[in-house]
C-alpha cells in the first residue's frame, strides 16, 4: 500500500512540474506579444515590402538594395511564424499535459 501512495505521490509531482513547465513557457512567449500590435506590424512591413518591389520595378533602388530589403523581410515572416508556432505548441503542451481542452488553438 505504501508503494502505491509513493507511486502516486511521484506521478503527482511530475504531472505538477509539467504543467508548470509549460505554464512558465505560455508566460515566457506571451511577453513576446507585448508588441504594439502584431497583426498590424506584419501589415505595415508587408506594406513596406510591397512598396520596396515598386520602387525597384521603377527603377529608384538597385537590385542589391531590393535582394536586402526582400531577405530582412523573409527573416523577419520567418521569426514571427516561429514565435506563433511556438506560442501554438507552449499551448497544445499545457492542454496535453493537463488533459483537458483549456486553451482552443485552431482558429
Amino acid at each position: 500500500m505504501k508503494a502505491q501512495t509513493a507511486e502516486v505521490d511521484q506521478q503527482q509531482l511530475t504531472v505538477r512540474a509539467e504543467v508548470a513547465n509549460a505554464l512558465q513557457k505560455i508566460q515566457f512567449l506571451e511577453k513576446g506579444t507585448e508588441w504594439p500590435d502584431l497583426k498590424s506590424f506584419n501589415a505595415e512591413y508587408t506594406r513596406l515590402i510591397e512598396e520596396v518591389a515598386a520602387n525597384f520595378r521603377k527603377g529608384n533602388i538597385s537590385l542589391l538594395q531590393f535582394i536586402d530589403y526582400f531577405n530582412s523581410y523573409s527573416e523577419h515572416i520567418l521569426h514571427a511564424n516561429k514565435f506563433l508556432s511556438d506560442r501554438v505548441l507552449a499551448y497544445e503542451e499545457l492542454n496535453y499535459t493537463t488533459g483537458t481542452q483549456l486553451f482552443n488553438t485552431l482558429p
